[in-house]
């Protein structure tokens, strides 16, 4: 028996040898004189708030002065002994071995941590490292002081934290730290990699998903996730090297390309107008251009009089129930506004005041709705009374609804009624020009109005285009008046050149034989020359 236990002695010290040999050949396998110094990580607080100062100081804190402190304040919390799960997480990007950790507080058996331990991310989880360290200071008030704790063994990871388990907290329920930075340095550099992933990742936290122009489709954005779904997975299971590393990068790339080009196009995106708001950054097109990542920055210039957010629609009419507005500022903020729409030529009040409150506590923008009754209109716009922000950024209108109506080919109709009328040859066709008056005067007054049906508007176009067409018959028009304006202009060679691009509306009007300014017998990009010349004279 006892040499079974001698021989079980002997195996546990050869083991416990060869556990500390393979620990020191990892630690010493990169010589010292190449290590790379670790770059400064991303850094976030899991139940834990900001109280004061930025976190990366923890890591990276600038100067203050000759004298102590020397460095800025970090204050968070909460700073009692009762925190539950509370971290502060390092994200470096890139596998790194943390071999020590450099705490500096200040009051430091006042306010600085108590009592942490330490944990790194491995195979897709968290290991403990270290717990339940007592951080041994010694001084207590208005005093910078350094403790260094060496890991007991360095661990290899992308991933470290630091574990709250308790804190003093004489003067106030925060916790003041000047420093709390991981020691070590970089093995393998992945941050390229791992920064194609966050730049696609912040892609799809700011795109907008739908089947409206300018947003992606869900299947586009579940594409692109699981493209970063796999490379994550592969870095935390420790597949990546850094051979491989150029080819994972050029997959995102080539993935951020492909979701980019799915973007729906923007037929119908309406025109954004803006009154009384002046503008420091960005422009109104950012408005309506269906990304959250785009803005404007915008303060009030009269505080005496409202300012105005305008969506035009083209004489397209929406059916909408309610107007978003996504928006931020450096602090929180509250809108007094309501919402419009342009009926029969009056803007008219469809929703009462409202107080739009923006918290501005979290990350990116944040969006608050007007909603009203169902309404049919082809402009809308949002006034907002008064703000408590100096400045803010507008990053979207968003709004509820669906086309009820398209005037856009009657409009243009009416454009090409009204010369014909107006040419002094259709006084001849005295019966046919008051039939063409008639139905100029229906498109234009209030038959078609926010609330005709499509097909109403159908019925007018109609009604007037066959009246169109009756003179177009009757009138000589003078050769290269392709639309039968009464003139030649610019228009006519534009008209000419869509043509041949096969970019003319179904309802234009196109004179193939006026077109063909040389007599060849076919329209050719010569004959849109020979008018712009003829115009030049």
């Amino acid at each position: 028996m006892k040499a079974f236990k001698t021989s079980k002695r002997f195996f546990s010290v050869i083991i416990a040898a060869m556990l500390i040999l393979s620990s020191f050949q990892a630690f010493a396998a990169v010589p010292e004189e190449e290590r790379k110094p670790l770059n400064i990580p991303e850094i976030t607080l899991e139940n834990l708030q900001v109280r004061g100062g930025s976190p990366t100081y923890l890591v990276d804190n600038p100067p203050y002065s000759e004298t102590p402190p020397t460095m800025k304040d970090f204050d968070f919390g909460p700073g009692s002994d009762n925190m539950q799960n509370s971290y502060i997480v390092y994200n470096y990007g890139n596998e790194v071995m943390i071999e020590s950790l450099t705490l500096i507080g200040w009051w430091p058996k006042d306010q600085a941590v108590k009592n942490i331990s330490l944990e790194y991310f491995s195979d897709g989880q968290w290991v403990m490292s270290q717990e339940n360290i007592e951080v041994p200071w010694k001084t207590t008030g208005g005093t910078e002081e350094q403790v260094d704790i060496v890991l007991s063994q360095p661990v290899q990871t992308m991933k470290f934290r630091i574990k709250i388990n308790s804190a003093y907290h004489s003067w106030s329920d925060k916790i003041c730290m000047h420093l709390m930075r991981p020691n070590g340095y970089i093995v393998t550099e992945f941050k390229p990699l791992t920064d194609a992933i966050a730049q696609a990742e912040k892609l799809i936290s700011q795109v907008l998903i739908g089947d409206k122009g300018g947003e992606f489709s869900q299947e586009s954005v579940d594409n692109l996730n699981e493209i970063i779904s796999q490379i994550n997975s592969d870095l935390n299971e420790g597949l990546v090297t850094s051979d491989n590393i150029p080819d994972l990068i050029n997959k995102i790339e080539a993935a951020i390309e492909e979701f980019t080009a799915s973007q729906n196009p923007m037929e119908n995106a309406p025109k954004a107008e803006i009154e009384n708001l002046s503008v420091s950054l960005g422009n109104t097109e950012y408005l309506t251009d269906r990304q959250i990542s785009t803005g404007i920055t915008v303060s009030v210039a009269d505080s005496e009089s409202p300012a105005y957010l305008t969506l035009d629609f083209s004489g397209k009419n929406l059916k909408a129930t309610g107007i978003t507005l996504l928006a931020s500022a450096s602090e929180g903020f509250t809108l007094n506004a309501k919402a419009e729409a342009e009926i029969d030529g009056v803007w008219t009040e469809i929703s009462p005041e409202t107080e739009l409150n923006y918290r501005c506590d979290v990350q990116g923008t944040e969006g608050h709705k007007i909603t009203f009754d169902s309404c049919n209109a082809s402009k809308f716009r949002i006034k907002i009374n008064s703000s408590t922000a100096e400045s803010f950024t507008i990053y979207e209108i968003l709004y509820d609804g669906t086309y009820a109506t398209d005037m856009s080919a009657l409009y243009s109709l009416i454009e090409k009624g009204t010369a014909v009328a107006e040419n002094s040859d259709s006084a001849n066709y005295p019966d046919l020009l008051d039939i063409l008056k008639i139905s100029l005067t229906k498109a234009q007054n209030g038959e078609v109005s926010a609330y005709s049906t499509q097909e109403k508007i159908d019925s007018i176009y109609q009604l007037l285009l066959n009246a169109v067409e009756a003179f177009n018959n009757l009138i000589g028009y003078q050769k290269g008046d392709v639309d039968h304006s009464g003139s030649v202009n610019i228009l006519d060679a534009t008209l000419i050149q869509r043509y041949l691009v096969h970019l003319l509306p179904s309802e234009q009007i196109f004179d193939n034989k006026l077109a063909d300014m040389n007599d060849d017998g076919k329209i050719s990009i010569f004959d849109a020359t020979r008018i712009q010349v003829m115009l030049a004279k």
